[in-house]
């Protein structure tokens, strides 16, 4: 992140400090370029896929939730069986997908 500091050496909540042809200034370099000096983020792609999945994750209904709840008292409790067969055909799958 790039964060540009246009008061530079003055308390931003102090104007009476700042003379106004300083506070001209800066609004005016703020019109003549816009996003030139702006704060700027860079999200990585990874970034933007945990947000897409957090946001996703977040609508889901109730019904995620429940089974959620379900699949952790089993293996609190000890009776979770996963299926090791369709675990390892769907990270095949997975693979493929990422080939193609």
């Amino acid at each position: 992140m790039i964060i540009k500091n246009l008061l530079q050496g003055t308390n931003p909540y102090d104007t009476k400090k700042i003379d106004k042809s300083r506070i001209q200034d800066i609004a005016a370099k703020g019109k003549t370029a816009p996003g030139a000096d702006a704060d700027k983020i860079n999200l990585s792609e990874e970034a933007r896929l945990r947000s897409v999945a957090l946001s996703e994750a977040n609508s889901s209904d109730g019904m995620r939730n429940e089974r959620i709840a379900e699949l952790k008292a089993k293996v609190a409790n000890g009776s979770y069986q996963p299926d090791l067969h369709k675990t390892a055909e769907n990270l095949v799958k997975q693979d493929l997908e990422l080939l193609m």
